[in-house]
């Protein structure tokens, strides 16, 4: 089970880099194309996009680098503490995941910006990765210990 936790939040990790990622690349088509990667943009919102410059937009760009960096961190603890069976790893990656997704579901899927569709890579990979770390960390044996 550690393994499969470790895998499943590398693989969390992974997917925010990419998002994150792709969200700083396409800032700089503007706020429009930038919100086509998180959101179901409706074509008539696209008036209240802010413009290019704008304070905004600058903070759409900090969001995707918070997204970018958090991956980061989910990824390298899960390839160092995770797969060694870490207990602070597993409460560590738990805390930044459960953070993120969390203030996804809040912010932007309930009140109908994203849909469950889109969110569901993040979202498949936290539960069954929160489940497994503690599955993993309920059944390991304390270094030593002859069982």
């Amino acid at each position: 089970m550690t393994r499969t936790a470790a895998v499943l939040f590398l693989l969390w990790g992974l997917v925010h880099v990419a998002g994150g990622a792709v969200m700083l690349a396409t800032l700089g088509d503007g706020a429009e194309a930038y919100l086509r990667t998180v959101a179901t943009v409706d074509p008539s919102a696209a008036a209240l996009t802010p413009p290019a410059g704008s304070p905004a937009v600058a903070i759409l760009g900090f969001h995707a680098w918070n997204i970018l960096w958090v991956g980061l961190c989910v990824s390298a603890i899960a390839l160092t503490l995770n797969l060694r069976g870490s207990r602070a790893g597993y409460w560590i990656n738990l805390a930044l995941v459960s953070g993120a997704d969390v203030g996804l579901i809040l912010f932007l899927v309930l009140p109908g910006v994203m849909t469950w569709g889109t969110a569901a890579p993040g979202l498949g990979l936290w539960l069954p990765a929160a489940a497994a770390g503690f599955v993993a960390l309920r059944t390991r044996t304390p270094a030593g210990d002859p069982r």
